[in-house]
């Protein structure tokens, strides 16, 4: 009987219109701490530190959330398991990463496709004058208050927060990809956050098989073709090499 790993093997080796989706899970061998595993940022900080309204009222909460995470996403490399992804798109088998990650590892480890569902933490945006920050330019706000320079506005990372939409012209590109896939590979990601997970269930919806790399279960596991209980870092390099020997072996056929 074939290991779910060989079938995994399999359906990437066989696919050339491959879509990821991938949340925290991936960036934890970075550096980066997850959201809602024992030891994640929810388990330090109330949900409500993450809302919307809860920034536009109490800034200083979302300060404290940034003071962990801003110096970790400078430091951040990407490890492993983005490589993975970026060798499988060489292959011309992963053609987009639709993420939940607002890292911009995906991006470092040289993965030129990528929709970022979530935003990004890499900019910011002053709400009052709307002055442009880099993280770089960011960090030193973080050690004080978010109050921008120019305006003494409140500055805002660009991303999307409890309470906010998406934007709508980004997540309509996530589901114009994942329409077009002929497989998706989720990685990392719990899959509790709506309307990120709605993306998993259009792919099972259009009969595009799921992989699901995950250390522990998710929301949707029902719907996968194949679950991976593995650590990312380990799993993915291992199919990505995987994969390209087999790929190899049918083009020298």
């Amino acid at each position: 009987m074939e290991s779910p790993v060989d079938s995994a093997v399999q359906l990437i080796s066989a696919s050339d219109h491959a879509v990821a989706l991938t949340g925290a899970g991936i960036s934890t061998d970075s550096g980066i701490p997850d959201f809602r595993s024992p030891g994640g940022l929810w388990s330090t900080f109330p949900l409500s530190f993450g809302e919307y309204h809860a920034f536009t009222t109490r800034p200083e909460q979302v300060l404290e959330i940034g003071r962990i995470l801003l110096p970790l996403l400078v430091s951040a490399v990407p490890n492993e398991g983005h490589r993975a992804l970026k060798r499988l798109e060489d292959l011309n088998i992963l053609q987009a990463i639709i993420t939940q990650n607002v890292d911009g590892l995906h991006q470092m480890a040289g993965s030129r496709n990528v929709i970022e569902i979530h935003g990004t933490y890499k900019t910011a945006t002053c709400l009052k004058c709307r002055r442009a920050f880099t993280l770089a330019e960011l960090l030193p706000l973080s050690s004080s208050s978010l109050v921008c320079p120019n305006c003494s506005g409140t500055v805002k990372p660009d991303v999307v927060m409890f309470g906010e939409p998406l934007p709508e012209e980004v997540f309509s590109q996530a589901v114009s990809l994942v329409q077009k896939a002929d497989l998706m590979i989720v990685v990392g990601s719990s899959l509790e956050v709506v309307p990120a997970s709605h993306l998993v269930i259009l792919a099972n919806r259009n009969r595009i098989p799921v992989i699901i790399i995950n250390k522990t279960a998710t929301a949707l596991d029902a719907v996968a073709d194949i679950i991976l209980r593995e650590r990312i870092s380990e799993c993915l390099p291992h199919l990505a090499a995987s994969v390209g020997k087999e790929v190899i072996s049918c083009e020298s056929q």
